[in-house]
């Protein structure tokens, strides 16, 4: 999927007020997105660990790291990307 084709509801923008890339998830290339393990289907995503990140949104409990940006879990629910 081309990532012009990426669209959001304005509200889910709205939520995310600590994006470190500046949203460039829906218009940059796609290093900034995390690779997702798994999703609840609703507010938050399991992803593969990367610690040298500084994002507020993720969160790392026992073995696992957790995604709950909610632009980040909104283009995986709906594009599955």
């Amino acid at each position: 999927m081309d990532k012009a084709n990426i669209r959001l509801d304005k509200a889910v923008l709205q939520k995310t007020t600590h994006c470190i890339n500046d949203f460039s998830c829906l218009f940059g290339d796609k290093t900034c997105l995390c690779d997702v393990v798994t999703s609840n289907e609703e507010d938050i995503i399991e992803i593969k660990a990367q610690p040298s990140r500084s994002c507020k949104y993720c969160i790392s409990l026992d073995s696992a790291s957790y995604c709950h940006c909610p632009t980040r879990v909104e283009i995986y629910n709906r594009y599955k990307m």
